[in-house]
């Protein structure tokens, strides 16, 4: 049975040795000094009592005997390690350890923890490591820590000899050499790619593998170092199997991954290494309950072009070559000095994000030209000029540091108080390791604004911002929004929605049809699949039973239909007067062509999207996007006329067109005019089904309805309640 020891390690010859805070000073304990009436109150000491009668670490019985629950023995355990672990340490940090832990006493071997950038990845996996070494059949043991670079390995050393001085902690990197049998060694993984170097680590002496940046994992190169310790681990790619196969005795060390960013554009290929997730906190819960520095967000609308970006089919995020064409311009890095002298030109420490390497070097020099102190770092800097400059930095010698891609990992400069991404992602991940660089604590830092650029294009699909952290349009009107502002306003849209919902379900059951959206008239789509419908810049029209359909308006429409499980993308042309048959069973178009198959629904709104820019010139292109201007004219007359009667035809009298106001409840009378747009939504939907499904699912509703009304009436005539009994 595992008992949670924190720092408790007793062999021949070795001291009890941990370090807890008391007051401003630090309190020292070893086995010398427990005649100390304070020392002997410790729970550490106490711990050390229950186990000190063994000469060598054992692993004792539980007092209450082997009658024990699964659960009493489980809560029994989490106390222990609880108990064991620093008091100083934040609660989600404790229960970061506590869900490893659990995992791994529970059979897990591959678990991955997601926590945000400024969380204390670092602090969690230094105290996890003692726990570690605890578990197991033998004595002693080793725990190897991997990271990804230099910086990352000089943090992970000094916080771990700070927290553990008597623990033998080894670095093998560059010209550092470790001898293979430290309590821990950290090593970043490019130098023991090299067998030579690997060779000297026993996978039987470790008792875990902790890796930092562990999204990193799913890389070739990663799952050749770790199936050396953990035979599981395999490439799913039978042309590149895991080099080093598995020994009939081989022990399978446990693995634990750290990440801010525990996602993968290819997220399968993380599955390969980790089986679980035990634990996952957003950066927006965080920043919510303090534990991050409080932000100020600011989004900049500007003509980006970021319709003309290619999206890497490989990363699903936009090219840097195709980015930096329409980012790296003289206009463009003007206007991200002018920003920064309006809004962040008070502001001590700003970190600028660029595309590549030649935006990094035209941003220094526009913000020299503009007598600002800015200086970059890049991969290709010295590494003696990189620590210098980031030192500099640090004591806020000069105001801004440009650089691209290179502080998005490992990178601790808690004085950062402005964050501008100049740099547009896709990536939802990405974006929160540049912000997180600004969001840690520091003394004297009362928050950290951050700027990011929106496309004056509305519904520029993809684009992450500030507002989409919160479930807010990416080109939403924010400055100087505070997360409390902008959570406020998610929770408002979110009530929008659900009333707009509601009052939908009531107008069914009248029997009127109400129009309130372009792309989804008769409101047969749920919020899922319009969160992935809206990602699209066409005007894709929901026409219910997941089919979406983009009208080319010249004989021609395209269409995505969910058959047999999988998402197919359709091109359907119409035939010909000359070949067309006349009658009702006759259908005036060919047989659609099928131009491929998704699993997902996001996924088929983004080869859908392909195909039409793939076969329409751009000319005609336009007029197919939501925000294509003839869309928000008013509808003429003739065009009313004409939707009036194909809304009756067929319908049950009493039907009528409304539409729901936008305006104050006081005039719920008022109908609004309909545009060109919605009535070309309209129609569409009709043409290829959606009225009838609409009359199916009013049907349904009000059955629903009624069955309900019962229900509340029942429940009425039981209910007792002080008052006149009711008749």
């Amino acid at each position: 049975m595992f008992l949670g020891v924190r720092a408790i390690r007793l062999s021949a010859g070795r001291a009890l040795r941990t370090s807890l805070p008391l007051g401003e000073s630090t309190l020292f304990v070893s086995a010398s000094s427990i005649r100390d009436s304070t020392i002997q109150r410790n729970p550490l000491y106490q711990q050390y009592q229950r186990l000190s009668t063994a000469s060598s670490v054992k692993l004792l019985e539980d007092e209450k005997g082997d009658n024990q629950s699964p659960e009493e023995t489980s809560n029994n355990t989490s106390s222990s390690v609880k108990d064991s672990l620093p008091a100083w340490l934040r609660p989600y940090q404790v229960q970061v350890i506590l869900e490893c832990m659990k995992a791994l006493d529970g059979g897990l071997q591959r678990i991955g923890v997601s926590s945000p950038t400024g969380s204390g990845k670092t602090v969690m996996f230094t105290h996890l490591i003692p726990l570690l070494l605890e578990r197991g059949s033998f004595q002693g043991g080793s725990v190897l820590v991997l990271v990804g670079n230099i910086e990352l390995a000089r943090q992970a050393y000094k916080t771990i000899k700070s927290s553990f001085p008597d623990y033998a902690v080894e670095l093998e990197q560059g010209a550092s050499t470790a001898s293979g049998s430290a309590d821990v060694t950290i090593a970043t993984y490019q130098t023991l790619r090299q067998d030579s170097r690997l060779a000297k680590f026993d996978p039987e002496r470790f008792k875990g593998i902790i890796v930092d940046e562990a999204h990193h994992a799913a890389a070739p190169s990663y799952i050749k170092l770790l199936s050396y310790f953990n035979a599981d681990v395999k490439s799913s790619d039978k042309t590149n199997p895991a080099p080093y196969p598995a020994q009939a005795d081989q022990p399978n060390v446990p693995i634990i991954g750290f990440t801010a960013t525990f996602s993968r554009h290819d997220q399968l290929a993380l599955s390969r290494v980790f089986q679980e997730i035990v634990y996952h906190q957003d950066v927006i819960d965080m920043l919510e309950a303090g534990w991050l520095s409080p932000a100020r967000f600011t989004t900049v609308r500007v003509d980006l072009k970021l319709s003309k970006v290619s999206v890497s089919s490989s990363t699903d995020d936009y090219s840097a070559t195709s980015l930096a064409e329409v980012m790296n311009t003289p206009a463009m890095n003007d206007l991200i000095v002018r920003v920064y002298l309006d809004r962040a030109g008070d502001r001590k420490s700003t970190l600028i994000f660029c595309v590549d390497l030649q935006h990094v070097a035209d941003m220094t020099a526009a913000f020299r030209h503009a007598g600002v102190d800015a200086r970059f770092v890049t991969g290709n800097t010295k590494e003696s000029q990189r620590k210098s400059l980031v030192e500099a930095f640090k004591a806020g010698e000069f105001p801004v540091m440009v650089n691209c891609q290179l502080f998005t990992e490992g990178t601790d400069i808690p004085n950062i108080d402005c964050i501008i991404v100049a740099r547009p992602t896709r990536s939802r991940n990405l974006f929160s390791q540049m912000i997180g660089r600004g969001l840690r604590h520091s003394p004297g830092k009362e928050d950290c604004r951050i700027i990011d650029l929106a496309d004056n294009v509305k519904k520029v699909g993809g684009l992450i911002t500030g507002p989409t952290l919160f479930g807010l349009d990416a080109d939403a009107a924010v400055d100087d929004a505070t997360v409390g502002t902008l959570k406020k306003w998610a929770r408002e849209r979110e009530e929008l929605e659900e009333q707009g919902s509601e009052d939908g379900l009531d107008e069914q059951v009248s029997g009127d049809v109400s129009y309130q959206e372009d792309d989804d008239p008769f409101r047969l789509d749920d919020p899922s699949s319009k969160s992935a419908r809206v990602k699209s810049k066409y005007a894709w029209v929901s026409c219910g039973d997941s089919k979406y359909v983009l009208d080319a308006f010249e004989s021609e429409y395209y269409s995505i239909v969910r058959e047999n499980g999988l998402f197919q993308i359709r091109h359907t042309y119409q035939l010909p007067k000359e070949m067309a048959r006349e009658g009702k069973k006759f259908s005036p178009f060919r047989k659609p062509t099928i131009h491929g198959r998704t699993e997902t629904l996001e996924a088929a709104f983004r080869a859908g999207d392909a195909l039409v820019e793939k076969m329409i010139p751009r000319p005609r292109r336009s007029n197919l996007t939501r925000w294509a201007f003839w869309r928000r004219k008013p509808a003429s007359p003739a065009q009313l006329k004409w939707l009036g009667k194909r809304v009756e035809k067929g319908s049950a009298s009493g039907t009528t067109i409304t539409v729901k106001p936008d305006r104050d409840e006081d005039n719920h009378d008022e109908p609004l005019q309909l545009t060109c747009g919605q009535v070309t939504a309209m129609l569409t939907a009709m043409k290829h089904g959606a009225k009838g499904r609409y009359e199916k699912s009013s049907r349904k509703n009000e059955q629903a309805q009624k069955v309900k009304a019962k229900e509340a009436r029942r429940q009425a005539a039981q209910t007792v309640k002080v008052g006149p009994l009711g008749h």
